[in-house]
């Protein structure tokens, strides 16, 4: 009897010792991957993550921490490995060629959902650096355990799965194809009609940016979104009032990845009954995501046909516009709306009024003030299609001061496109202006001779005919500095004309009087 207490005792003794040893090792295995965690957060630099890769720590993560039977290890090391390839571009690399892709995959299987969404998070870091990443994640069999992720219940895996999906697919038309094949794409599209409950505005904001990078890349795979009928989903999703801003601002980034490539395409999306509910996103003074991501739509359908452009001008489209550049301070976020201002104008003389109406001009006069040559370039180029209709819109755009703001903005814009469209602009504005008083302020030395070639023959043109004129030429003190012109360098033989032509309107004393002494 005493003997087998102390066998008892022996046994009970060892039992206890390889559970805690089994316990040190868990706590231990916990402590790692958590400590790791801590590191990958460190701002120092780059120099903590340096030392993480130079310590071989791939391989520890993966093996055995990916395959830990403790499901909390696992899903840290699958984060840790996430993270690690968020932050490195050498550290994804890494991750294809060394063999860990495969454990990561095999991941996307496990019975865990957890553990499944921290494979998807991972396996999204790595392929979203670099086309050559991207194309490892693939060829180890990505494609197939997500595909079947998104027909199960759990929205968390569903939700993570279309981000994996979407990662490859923005690598190119060549990924989108093979990616977003018709059934892939038909499953995202039937989540869009399920109940909140087992398709929240998360997961449908994933879906709305997966449709809109598929459709991004070309006219083929954009027809295809619109043939798994993705077009009706998104619009109710859009004009829905329980519709979150960020989910509107998704819906609205698909209908313009569509209409971008073609005139029928961006007809399609206006059948939808659409631009009513985009007109109102475009002054939404709350999120600034949503009125960049109308503007971008009405952009595309504006630029297509003058129906097209009617439509978006109807309906108060004018004034939704110049209240979009407003909100955005005529700063970078409102080059869309610009751009859109001009392609409804150029089109229709009417609406080209409507704009100048709805305090087009002043917002169009803060763009031209804006640091950004893109915005200065859309503000001019916007002015030109305005002008192009003649006398009253010219005119009005004159009187209302742009003339004045674009003759310095394009004087000191240096050579290249943006200059190129600010001369246009002038142009359009001197070439139909009527009015000497606008015109009077740009006789002086320093504007450019390109500029000032066209602003005399206005004068030739105007002086004759108007007595007015000719008085308020000499009293503007413009006679006084047209004399100071004969010496500016640059001008060509036909202004050297011009200047004679219109000192000929006034008594030669007259004349005499203001010429340099």
């Amino acid at each position: 009897m005493p003997g087998n207490l102390s066998a008892a005792a022996a046994d009970g003794g060892a039992a206890h010792k390889v559970t805690t040893a089994m316990n040190a090792y868990q706590a231990a295995r916990q402590l790692f991957v958590s400590t790791v965690t801590d590191f990958l957060s460190a701002q120092d630099g780059g120099a903590t993550m340096a030392a993480l890769v130079d310590h071989d720590l791939l391989p520890v993560l993966t093996c055995p921490l990916v395959k830990d039977p403790i499901m909390g290890i696992q899903i840290g090391s699958l984060n840790a490995l996430g993270e690690l390839a968020r932050q490195n571009a050498e550290a994804s690399h890494e991750i294809c060629v060394c063999g860990i892709l495969d454990e990561m995959v095999a991941s996307l299987s496990h019975q865990n959902r957890q553990i499944r969404a921290a494979a998807n998070t991972a396996l999204q870091n790595v392929a979203r650096h670099d086309r050559s990443c991207a194309q490892s994640v693939v060829d180890h069999g990505v494609l197939e355990p997500v595909r079947k992720q998104l027909g199960t219940l759990d929205v968390m895996v569903k939700e993570t799965a279309v981000k994996t999906l979407d990662v490859l697919v923005e690598k190119g038309p060549d990924f989108a194809d093979l990616v977003a094949d018709e059934s892939t794409i038909g499953t995202c599209v039937s989540h869009l009609y399920m109940p909140e409950d087992a398709a929240p505005q998360t997961m449908r904001t994933c879906i709305a940016l997966f449709l809109a990078n598929t459709a991004n890349h070309n006219e083929w795979l954009a027809q295809r979104v619109v043939t798994s009928e993705a077009l009706h989903a998104i619009a109710s999703l859009l004009g829905a009032r329980s519709t979150k801003p960020t989910l509107r601002a998704a819906c609205l980034k698909m209908l313009s990845q569509v209409a971008k490539h073609s005139t029928e395409l961006a007809a399609l999306v206006v059948e939808q009954n659409v631009m009513p509910t985009v007109l109102q996103c475009l002054t939404n003074e709350d999120h600034t995501h949503t009125r960049l991501a109308a503007a971008s739509l009405v952009q595309e359908v504006s630029r297509r046909t003058p129906d097209l452009a009617q439509v978006v001008a109807s309906g108060g489209g004018c004034t939704c516009l110049v209240r979009n550049v407003e909100l955005a301070s005529a700063g970078a976020a409102s080059v869309a709306a610009i751009l859109s201002m001009g392609h409804i104008a150029g089109m229709h003389a009417k609406v080209a009024k409507q704009l100048l109406d709805s305090d087009a001009s002043r917002q169009l006069i803060l763009a031209l003030d804006c640091p950004d040559p893109v915005v200065k370039g859309a503000a001019g180029w916007t002015v030109e299609q305005i002008a192009s209709h003649g006398k009253d819109t010219a005119g009005q755009m004159s009187q209302e001061g742009l003339l004045v703001a674009l003759e310095p903005v394009y004087r000191l814009c240096p050579d290249g496109e943006t200059k190129t469209k600010l001369k246009g602009a002038l142009k359009a504005i001197i070439k139909e202006c009527r009015s000497h008083t606008d015109l009077e302020p740009l006789v002086k030395h320093d504007t450019p001779p390109d500029v000032q070639r066209h602003v005399l023959q206005a004068f030739v043109d105007l002086l004759p005919k108007d007595v007015a004129a000719r008085r308020s030429f000499v009293t503007s003190g413009a006679l006084m500095r047209l004399q100071a012109l004969d010496l500016v360098a640059g001008l060509d033989a036909r202004s050297l004309d011009c200047i004679q032509e219109i000192n000929a309107q006034f008594p030669e004393d007259v004349v005499n009087y203001y010429k340099p002494k």
